[in-house]
């Protein structure tokens, strides 16, 4: 997306905040009060949305700055920051140095560092955060990368650069930014490829970092990809490296096997019979040190029950346990539990062992609850679709549909249709009498 694009955005969002558009409206009316607002033509606001005019003239920012400065402050200082990183390389280092120095606030504190499963991830799902400054920075983050890729930068020309990713990873995969996540993390700006990172580390984001954002994004054969290669890379590491990563190899392993397995059931088990066998008899019982790669585990093996369809209770087991050990690990960090934890999954395995419960009922509302704001955008649409089963199990349609569609909506708005019916096939089977197969 342009910078002219983005700065139409941040406009529309401003003037549904201040009650001059309502939420919803269309494109139309968007041009027109942008227009209205701002003293520009309509035809100049259709061109910024459209993406005709990739930069706008900085007198023309700098009144519409003025402007928004008047009515809605607290949105200036992001439209100042769209007008900075437009300008050349110079500008775009200064914005990502004092970025880097935000974010390492939220990174470091409380016994966390800043290897993949500790700072970032602490950073990211920090409910004591405001969550518009939490969005705010995300989005700051992902447009400094998404202009040095756009205008090829040296990597070298702003060193900071390797540092920005390495913080921000995790909040890209919550605010729904996939394509950055993977583009930054599998581009020469990460440092992989520079011995910035100690080779777990690296299998850990090529294996994480990039396999599940595009698992997500609907192509689950890149996905698989990235994890033999993670996998690879771990063969070769020793203990000095994992020293180095905070994370031990046999963590490291269990992680990327675990994601392995959660997109072989998604893809299809029948498909992978070999990974799934040889997941269970590598991972069954063997426990990991970090408790969220341990609760990673745990859903893994319950995606594995799940995709069989054979002993959900036997699923609802070991997500439960997955939403203990994810909590645990985050509590460590002094928020109160995950966002991403898997309640919903513990409620739809109870759905189909018991009927709608009350038992079901809580764990797939909670589920929801957790993940309605702060959450993981695709933990939020399995949210919905697990309530819609609940709603059509108890025989309310109409609720069903409601929680559907809100579903669809961030299916659409993120552009994840192939994982929407990845997630359908596994919850939603075509032998199922369900309305919403």
């Amino acid at each position: 997306m342009c910078l002219a694009s983005r700065m139409y955005g941040t406009l529309v969002e401003i003037l549904t905040s201040t009650n001059h558009l309502e939420p919803g409206a269309s494109l139309l009316q968007c041009d027109r009060v942008i227009a209205q607002q701002f003293d520009v033509a309509e035809s100049t606001a259709r061109n910024w949305r459209r993406c005709k005019h990739a930069h706008v003239a900085p007198a023309t920012v700098a009144a519409i700055i003025a402007r928004v400065a008047t009515v809605a402050p607290n949105q200036a200082p992001q439209l100042e920051f769209l007008d900075r990183i437009s300008r050349g390389v110079q500008e775009v280092k200064a914005a990502a140095e004092r970025l880097v120095e935000q974010l390492s606030v939220g990174v470091f504190g409380n016994e966390a560092s800043w290897h993949i499963y500790s700072g970032p991830l602490r950073m990211a799902f920090d409910l004591n955060s405001m969550p518009f400054t939490q969005q705010q920075l995300m989005r700051q983050s992902a447009m400094i990368v998404e202009r040095v890729l756009e205008l090829n930068i040296d990597p070298t020309d702003i060193p900071c650069i390797p540092e920005l990713i390495r913080y921000s990873t995790h909040g890209w995969y919550l605010q729904g930014l996939f394509q950055v996540r993977e583009a930054s993390l599998n581009s020469r700006l990460s440092g992989i490829q520079d011995s910035y990172l100690s080779p777990v580390e690296v299998a850990l984001y090529v294996g994480d970092g990039c396999a599940t954002p595009s698992f997500l994004s609907g192509n689950p054969e890149r996905a698989l990809r990235y994890t033999r290669q993670a996998l690879a890379l771990l063969d070769e590491a020793g203990s000095d490296d994992a020293r180095a990563a905070s994370v031990s190899i046999a963590d490291a392993r269990t992680m990327i096997r675990s994601i392995e397995t959660i997109i072989a059931c998604y893809d299809g088990y029948q498909r992978y019979p070999q990974v799934l066998a040889d997941f269970i008899r590598d991972f069954a019982i063997v426990e990991a040190d970090i408790e969220w790669v341990e609760g990673t585990r745990h859903e893994a093996l319950g995606c594995i029950e799940l995709a069989r369809r054979q002993d959900f209770a036997k699923a609802a087991f070991h997500f439960e346990q997955a939403g203990k050990f994810l909590d645990q690990w985050i509590g460590k960090f002094g928020i109160p539990f995950s966002t991403t934890s898997p309640q919903s999954l513990v409620g739809y395995s109870l759905l189909m062992t018991d009927g709608p419960t009350e038992t079901a009922r809580s764990q797939i509302s909670e589920g929801l609850l957790r993940t309605i704001d702060l959450g993981n955008v695709a933990h939020q649409i399995r949210a919905r679709v697990c309530q819609a089963r609940l709603y059509e199990c108890e025989g309310s349609p109409v609720m069903a549909k409601f929680h559907q569609n809100k579903a669809l909506e961030l299916v659409e708005q993120h552009q994840l249709f192939r994982w929407h019916a990845m997630l359908n096939h596994v919850l939603l089977p075509a032998t199922s009498n369900s309305i919403l197969a």
